[in-house]
């Protein structure tokens, strides 16, 4: 496994942290006890602090400065991917992305051959996942001489084309990190940096806590999961005992939050940007962070903030098989400005007349699109086989959007069950163009609607 970072891991940054803050208390007037101070035995603190890890399948690289070992990896969360069939690889990542922390994927052109960048949200299941995929991939291909090699990103040209697409812009490496501050005023107790640890934690597992150099009381924070880092930002501010944290998303915002949070020097002294004091390096880079999340806004993120459980996972081999009967599916990711004529005829162009239910788009009308989502069921399930290949993880092109389409097995499943669940709903003394659609699977009628049974 390749260390990504020399950063100070969980004992190493909890005692600097210890040292750091009982170093400056007299100089900020603050009494602090010496039982004030955590115990130097980290060993039963939860959570853990785990290194950055990923695998690097160096026996399989092929393509130039990535194996040499003498540039650094630019990425933690993506992986270039290289393999002789396109198409096969796409599939294979749809079908593993509906279980995993996979977040996004797309294909590149790097001299004269086609890559695919293949992102993550949690770095720690790279490792597993690439096993699978490998796995999955060569299945799917059925030829033995198939190849499929993959390694991380090493050189800053590939990098800057992918980190500029739109599909991996929030997945860069600094976007994982937060800071905490708090009043060194309202400090008490005698484990206010386990409780605080502990407080963070409670959104995702800390790869990174230490103090930001400089500062008294201001620590930079590192998760796991980088979704967990955009959540843990919409707080704003949290309580550990009688204190109030103060989060930031970017060195930027931490300055903006100084009237609620003073950031002292570790000689006390209150600082800003202009201050001469300051030894806070804000980068170009940091500055562009700040202006991408000030402007974002978490509905509009280009890769998916779910997952689905694994019961719920289709596996088309199984269907093939006869070994999963299931027959009704949940479509998700639909473009919130397609209405159910539009969904349906999309649908048409590839499997008209053999679907007996589709469920109209739910409308949110305060904002005036559908939420995203319906549901389709089948006469049986060998039905869905051809619906899955052609729609799972495949962009809306027709409707100019980048979102996903996802297919998951629907809680409810069969014809008549669906019809109960919505005979009992609200939807039905509604605009009756809202209810749910019925639909001939065979005969003369094939493809035509039934009427709904009230």
């Amino acid at each position: 496994m390749q260390n990504f970072t020399n950063d100070v891991f969980y004992k190493q940054g909890l005692q600097t942290c210890i040292q750091h803050f009982d170093s400056n208390k007299e100089s900020n007037g603050i009494s602090i006890t010496p039982q004030a101070v955590p115990p130097t035995d980290v060993s039963s603190f939860s959570p853990t602090l785990t290194p950055a890890t990923t695998p690097v399948d160096t026996g399989s690289i092929i393509w130039s400065n990535s194996s040499t070992g003498e540039k650094s990896i630019l990425s933690k969360r993506v992986i270039l991917v290289h393999c002789d069939n396109g198409p096969a690889l796409e599939s294979a990542i749809a079908q593993l992305s509906v279980c995993t922390t996979i977040a996004t994927s797309k294909q590149f052109n790097f001299d004269l051959h086609v890559f695919y960048a293949v992102a993550w949200y949690d770095f720690r299941t790279i490792d597993d996942d690439l096993t699978k995929l490998k796995q999955l991939y060569l299945q799917m291909v059925q030829n033995p001489l198939s190849y499929i090699q993959y390694a991380p990103i090493r050189d800053p040209t590939q990098w800057a084309v992918i980190s500029t697409s739109h599909f991996f812009k929030f997945i860069e490496d600094g976007y994982d990190i937060f800071y905490v501050s708090f009043n060194l005023s309202q400090v008490h107790g005698a484990t206010f940096l386990q409780d605080l640890i502990s407080q963070i934690s409670l959104f995702c597992s800390l790869y990174l806590f230490e103090p930001l150099q400089g500062t008294l009381n201001v620590y930079k924070c590192r998760f796991h999961d980088i979704r967990k880092s955009f959540l843990i930002r919409r707080l704003n501010h949290f309580e550990v005992g009688t204190s109030v944290i103060t989060v930031s998303g970017t060195l930027v915002e931490l300055y903006e939050n100084a009237n609620k949070c003073p950031i002292l020097s570790q000689t006390g002294q209150q600082i800003n940007l202009s201050s001469p004091e300051t030894s806070i390096n804000i980068d170009r880079q940091e500055w562009s962070r700040y202006q991408n999340l000030k402007h974002r806004r978490l509905a509009s993120m280009p890769f998916r903030t779910y997952s689905i459980p694994e019961q719920n996972v289709v596996d088309i081999s199984r269907i093939e098989s006869g070994l999963d009967k299931r027959n009704t599916l949940l479509i998700r990711n639909i473009p919130n400005r397609v209405d159910f004529q539009d969904l349906k005829g999309t649908l048409d162009a590839v499997i008209k007349g053999e679907y007996e239910f589709l469920s109209d788009l739910r409308f949110d009308f305060e904002n005036h699109c559908n939420v995203g989502y319906a549901f389709i069921s089948f006469p049986k399930a060998e039905s869905i086989v051809k619906f899955y290949k052609e729609f799972q993880g495949k962009k809306w092109t027709k409707f100019n959007s980048e979102k996903i389409c996802q297919l998951a097995y629907a809680k409810i499943q069969g014809k008549d069950n669906l019809i109960q669940k919505f005979q009992r709903s609200r939807v039905m003394q509604q605009n009756p163009d809202y209810r749910p659609h019925l639909y001939y699977t065979d005969g003369s009628l094939k493809g035509q609607e039934q009427i709904f049974p009230v």
